[in-house]
């Protein structure tokens, strides 16, 4: 809806008008679809390349070790505690965007008033909930919740594509994904600098910030869970086929809200009424079977929002740990739930108090520091890719039986 009546400036599109709903589409696709996951994979792969072939520390300074060299690890720990401030701010951005929908479907539902009240109460036993997952064991927890919430997803999505207008969120899809593919670039690299337009800093730049303050920890997660997988399966588990999925759902419930829009519901005067969160429910109200719907969807942000947190919560507890290895991988319980409660603490009191600007401001200081990191771990990556013997190098790993023993990685100047 933002981006159907108010477009860049660059887009040449009138508020409201049929370009402005194609370039609403190339947006939504720009900012949640194929770059996002593109990052995260780079780092990704970064990462588990650096800890589980290079045997180095567990660390995110780790992964500039195939950049800079051995030296770069004495900076390990200010590495890490940079990173987790920005991830701090990340979350906290995005564990506030998702109090406030869920507190909008309560809202919806129940008559509660969604206010700081109900606000400290939703984070509160979203906090909870994923801190006692991740004391579970980070296998058992997050596969747990990982399933409930794909299988919630599909079913969501083939409910929309059957009573929603399907024809039109078809077609419009693909439309969308030539015109996204077709301006990709130019959108992916507009700032607004000479037409003095503040929509890239207010929407991609946020969003990319938002990304970023999330990219070090990610990696770190996704990194620890990928051994046995080659490079290829990576790519594939952790690029395409999320890619695919965000534009399939990204696409369908996009154009459903502008097809609806479009036809006189007026869903851009709810979101100035009672705040964008309000609209995904008046999509809902089209449907069949709403009352039974909201609930559900509310389960499945709920669990998103818990899953997330629950990977980047074992992964910030990991940083703050001695002794991480590739065989003993968890940290202390009490940890994980000193930066569980550390985040509900700054989200409530960031939504609470700034609002949707606060949330803005948090991605983008999370995200600043962050952006330097994740370009020296793709130029790293460039260079493993290039010559990945010289980083994949290692003293005698196993004796003449085939027993294996202690090894010791050689540094990156003895293997050149």
């Amino acid at each position: 809806m933002y981006h159907l009546y108010a477009p860049a400036k660059f887009s040449g599109a009138e508020p409201g008008s049929l370009e402005a709903a194609f370039f609403a589409m190339k947006t939504m696709l720009l900012e949640w679809t194929w770059s996002p996951y593109a990052i995260y994979t780079v780092a990704t792969l970064t990462f588990a390349f650096v800890f589980y072939n290079m045997k180095a520390k567990y660390s995110i300074g780790s992964a500039l070790i195939p950049l800079f060299g051995e030296k770069v690890t004495k900076y390990n720990t200010i590495i890490d505690v940079v990173c987790l401030f920005a991830l701090v701010a990340g979350m906290a951005a995005s564990l506030g965007t998702g109090t406030l929908t869920i507190g909008g479907g309560i809202e919806r539902v129940f008559g509660i008033k969604s206010a700081p009240l109900s606000w400290g109460v939703i984070i509160t036993v979203i906090v909870i909930t994923f801190v006692i997952s991740s004391i579970s064991g980070v296998m058992k927890g997050i596969r747990i919740l990982s399933d409930i919430n794909a299988k919630v997803y599909m079913v969501l999505l083939v409910f929309l594509l059957i009573f929603g207008p399907t024809a039109f969120m078809l077609n419009f899809t693909m439309e969308s994904l030539g015109a996204y593919i077709s301006d990709f670039f130019r959108m992916s690299l507009y700032t607004g600098e000479i037409m003095g337009d503040s929509w890239a800093k207010s929407w991609p730049i946020f969003y990319w910030c938002n990304w970023l303050a999330w990219t070090p920890i990610t990696a770190v997660f996704l990194g620890k869970i990928l051994r046995g997988y080659t490079i290829r399966e990576a790519i594939i588990c952790n690029f395409v086929i999320p890619s695919v999925f965000a534009t399939i759902w990204m696409g369908l419930f996009s154009t459903a809200a502008i097809y609806y829009e479009l036809n006189g519901f007026g869903f851009y005067d709810i979101m100035l009424q009672k705040g964008s969160e309000s609209v995904v429910y008046a999509v809902f109200d089209q449907l069949p079977l709403a009352i039974i719907v909201i609930p559900f969807y509310l389960f499945i942000v709920f669990i998103s929002f818990v899953t997330a947190s629950d990977s980047n919560t074992n992964a910030m507890a990991g940083l703050c740990t001695e002794g991480i290895t590739q065989e003993e991988q968890e940290s202390p319980a009490w940890l994980k739930a000193v930066w569980g409660v550390s985040i509900a603490l700054m989200t409530w009191i960031l939504i609470s108090f700034a609002g949707i600007d606060g949330i803005k401001a948090a991605s983008n200081l999370g995200g600043f520091p962050n952006m330097f990191l994740v370009i020296c771990m793709a130029a790293g990556l460039l260079k493993i890719a290039k010559n990945p013997r010289k980083y994949y190098q290692y003293k005698e790993d196993y004796d003449e039986k085939g027993n294996p023993i202690k090894s010791e990685r050689l540094p990156i100047e003895e293997t050149e």
